[in-house]
């Protein structure tokens, strides 16, 4: 599926050996699918996306069931509490969890800040590791099958420490919090050579 795309990556060695959340940006379809690809690559183990209900449909929810992804969607409470339970056991494992804490632009065109990443971050006592994807498209995108681009570069920064375990905050907090921690995907500063 990734067959000719030149997949370039800096930082590879932050990826931490126990488990982590990833917070990464969303301005592509196939962020998610890159990055499953690098993380098992490199650490043989699965990453567990938070990903939109809609997507769990047809043929496509069998294939995200089986590798373990998580429904989530706005407004629905049990559905959505269900999905922190299950990231929880996942890092409880040694396990990768990641967001997107912003919406895809190519779906909503609110820019809004998801507060998942804060809820994560308090009920799990694990680092976060801010990751970068930029994807050159060859062609504007027209459907999630369609393989646009042939050139991808990651981004992955260092482990930053999770100050929110156990924190109680408001709502107010987490949006800035929230901020912050998208601040720290666009800022991801690397010192090393890419690696394939």
């Amino acid at each position: 599926m990734l067959k000719n795309v030149d997949i370039k990556i800096k930082g590879i060695e932050h990826i931490p050996k126990a488990s982590f959340i990833i917070v990464s940006n969303q301005d592509h379809p196939w962020n998610a699918p890159l990055l499953w690809f690098v993380m098992y690559k490199h650490s043989k183990k699965p990453t567990h996306f938070f990903a939109g209900n809609f997507l769990f449909t047809g043929l496509r929810k069998y294939a995200l069931l089986l590798i373990e992804q998580i429904p989530v969607q706005s407004g629905l409470k049990t559905l959505n509490i269900q999905a922190f339970k299950k990231a929880g056991e996942f890092l409880k494992q040694d396990g990768i969890v990641a967001i997107f804490p912003a919406p895809n632009p190519m779906h909503n065109t609110k820019r809004v800040l998801y507060r998942g990443i804060t809820k994560l971050l308090q009920q799990n006592n694990v680092p976060y590791v801010p990751i970068k994807i930029i994807v050159k498209e060859k062609w504007k995108w027209r459907s999630y099958y369609d393989k646009n681009f042939d050139n991808v570069k990651i981004y992955i920064g260092k482990p930053q420490k999770n100050k929110l375990f156990k924190k109680s905050i408001t709502k107010k907090q987490a949006n800035s919090y929230a901020k912050k921690i998208m601040k720290t995907i666009e800022n991801v500063k690397h010192n090393n050579n890419y690696t394939k």
